[in-house]
């Protein structure tokens, strides 16, 4: 699959000709030449491309697009403040006083004119589009992709983790910039079938990834193999051209949905695994140093050894998934091993810091950006691989894991072991599911239940050179304010 790098920008240029609407004042847009999309305020304030185009949405359009009454500014009175920035404003109820001044196209729907303008660019450009889904390692492995070939290509991916129905029109739309890949992560919200179904069927992608499907989010859903079925549709918007992904590590039974969900579509299918040698790329040895991780892998008998400045197992399998992104565009992988080793994630995932608490030396591992049951795991195995480095208390900081519905108590206790084997001095818990872990484990614990006396008690525990691995869920709780205990600590990732 070859990368076609430097297309002619006129190839992506609107013709509005072609979409539903009109212009309000025909004689004022005869030059316009769009090259972003955005559809909120605060896009609006933050692009700097003068060409960008401010699509307004009602709160009925918006009931439409996230299936739930929203409070959403209006994009008329920005529009009247900002008239000067706006290169042109699509809109179902044209601004009167500003049609000699602000160009205006105006639509039916705008919910339905994303969509239109989207699939417009998408039948124009013939690049590599990705598209990855998963429980877990979704925005790490769209990251990690970005990372790698955006030295040499202009990637268009979402940002942060904005990646669900209403994110991904958006991304489509921005299409017009004319990127050389497009490399998307999906949510489940994106999946379901509710509205115009599965969003994979409007990104189109060439190469479609499962990264992991496991007990996230559960209180919606019924049990896995439900899950496995939404997840699966991510290879709905494939041809037989294209190429399925799907990590060989997910259990048996959801893995075979995802399987022949994908062969539906495409005799093409990869699969990676960090155990089984039958999966096309499969890791051969992973070593944990105090700040790098070496990892080695083969695909069909090559091996390939990079290195990592993340050092969980979640992040080690999220590229082996980017190793056959590399090896499906017929790339050659060591012309972008050494690129892993530059690698950060998102603020707060499995992030290193270093600094001084209390006048104490210290390492803390923050992975407080989101928590599920398997990046739990993962954590705590990371941590348990660093403790023989460091002569202070180690200790696990550990907040509950919300939304698991009915499953929240088994899920909690399969922690057990691995906290009982992870080598620290001392588990802190925090929150209700917390509760029945911290009284069940071998090693030293103790339950909070308010924040003050969490962070008095951990504090307590920390002497010279401790390693501290903060770990829970955020939503639903307030175990963000753990971050204050990280007042004055730098980031660590780029030693």
């Amino acid at each position: 699959m070859e990368i076609i790098k430097s297309q002619n920008k006129s190839f992506t240029k609107v013709n509005f000709d072609e979409l539903e609407g009109h212009f309000l004042n025909d004689a004022i847009a005869t030059s316009l030449n769009i090259t972003n999309f955005e559809y909120t305020i605060n896009g609006m304030r933050k692009t700097t491309d003068p060409q960008t185009a401010f699509i307004s949405f009602t709160k009925e359009r918006i009931k439409t697009a996230l299936g739930a009454e929203r409070n959403w500014p209006s994009g008329d009175n920005f529009v009247k403040v900002n008239s000067t920035r706006i290169a042109l404003y699509i809109t179902e109820t044209p601004i009167m006083e500003l049609s000699d001044t602000v160009v205006q196209f105006i639509v039916p729907d705008t919910w339905e004119f994303m969509h239109q303008v989207g699939n417009y660019l998408r039948n124009r450009l013939d690049i590599p589009a990705i598209a990855i889904t998963g429980s877990v390692g979704k925005t790490t492995t769209r990251m990690m992709i970005e990372h790698l070939f955006s030295e040499d290509y202009q990637v268009l991916s979402n940002q942060g983790n904005h990646n669900t129905r209403f994110a991904i029109p958006l991304y489509m739309a921005k299409l017009v910039q004319s990127p050389d890949i497009l490399n998307l992560e999906v949510s489940l919200n994106a999946l379901n079938y509710r509205g115009k179904g599965p969003q994979s069927t409007f990104v189109r992608p060439t190469i479609a990834i499962l990264t992991s499907i496991s007990f996230a989010h559960m209180s919606t859903m019924k049990d896995l193999n439900g899950l496995a079925k939404l997840k699966a549709n991510i290879f709905n918007g494939l041809d037989e051209q294209g190429v399925a992904i799907i990590n060989h590590d997910i259990p048996m039974e959801q893995r075979n949905i995802a399987w022949a969900a994908a062969k539906e579509k495409t005799n093409k299918i990869l699969t990676y695994s960090m155990t089984d040698s039958d999966a096309d790329l499969h890791l051969i040895s992973k070593k944990e140093l105090k700040d790098i991780t070496e990892v080695t892998v083969s695909y069909h008998g090559e091996l390939y050894t990079y290195y990592l400045c993340l050092s969980s197992a979640g992040i080690v399998e999220n590229s082996l998934a980017v190793i056959l992104v590399l090896k499906t565009m017929e790339i050659d992988p060591d012309k972008y091993l050494s690129r892993f080793l530059t690698f950060h994630s998102l603020p707060k995932v499995m992030e290193r810091k270093r600094g001084y608490i209390d006048g104490k030396k210290i390492d803390i591992i923050d992975d407080t950006h989101n928590a599920a049951i398997p990046s739990m795991i993962n954590a705590i195995t990371s941590f348990t691989n660093k403790v023989n480095y460091y002569s202070g208390r180690k200790l696990l900081a550990l907040g509950q894991v919300a939304d698991l519905g009915k499953f929240s108590e088994e899920l909690h206790e399969s922690l057990i072991p691995y906290i009982n084997n992870s080598g620290a001095d001392m588990l802190l818990g925090y929150g209700e599911s917390m509760k029945d872990v911290v009284d069940s484990t071998d090693i030293p614990s103790q339950w909070f239940g308010s924040m003050d006396e969490y962070l008095e008690g951990l504090r307590k525990e920390i002497t010279e050179n401790s390693l501290i691995l903060l770990k829970g869920s955020v939503s639903a709780s307030d175990y963000h304010r753990i971050s204050v205990l990280l007042d004055g600590i730098r980031s660590n990732n780029r030693l």
